[in-house]
């Protein structure tokens, strides 16, 4: 059945223009209950908060739309990117990665992060990332969570 203007609408971020929560959620769903398997890898703006501080809300919300608009154009066809309603940042679905295999497509994510930024004259700004796997018929929601909760454990042990 067709996507009508106002679904396509409600399944796209308003602010940076990729998935909602929502939308992200059901595809990884359907992606996993037809024997998919994915890496989910969280990402968000390193002290958010301090950026908006430092250089002003317009600046923040700049930085993220950059930072969404080089997740999308770092993915294939078949991954997924969609904003993180619960922390603030992304979440990027993998299709047909284990979390092992996915090192490499995130280190070109930083690498093309790092390109992206050099070429602009926005405050430059660095970003969390964190990997772990969706296995075929697996929990998607449990896979999202999994990935958020790696990026804050990864954080804490920066921080110690």
């Amino acid at each position: 059945e067709p996507v009508t203007t106002d679904a396509r609408r409600h399944d796209t971020d308003a602010e940076t223009g990729v998935a909602t929560t929502a939308a992200l959620t059901r595809r990884l769903t359907g992606l996993l209950a037809d024997g998919g398997h994915a890496a989910v890898v969280a990402v968000t703006i390193d002290d958010l908060a301090g950026y908006r501080d430092t250089h002003g809300a317009a600046a923040a919300a700049g930085a993220r739309r950059r930072l969404a608009r080089t997740l999308a154009r770092a993915t294939d066809g078949d991954d997924l990117v969609g904003v993180d309603d619960e922390t603030g940042g992304f979440l990027v679905v993998l299709d047909g990665l284990d979390a092992d295999d996915a090192a490499g497509p995130v280190e070109r994510l930083r690498e093309l992060l790092v390109i992206e930024q050099a070429a602009g004259s926005a405050p430059p700004f660095t970003g969390d990332f964190a990997v772990t796997g969706a296995p075929a018929r697996g929990d998607a929601a449990a896979a999202l969570r999994a990935a958020r909760r790696a990026l804050v454990s990864g954080r804490e042990r920066v921080a110690r």
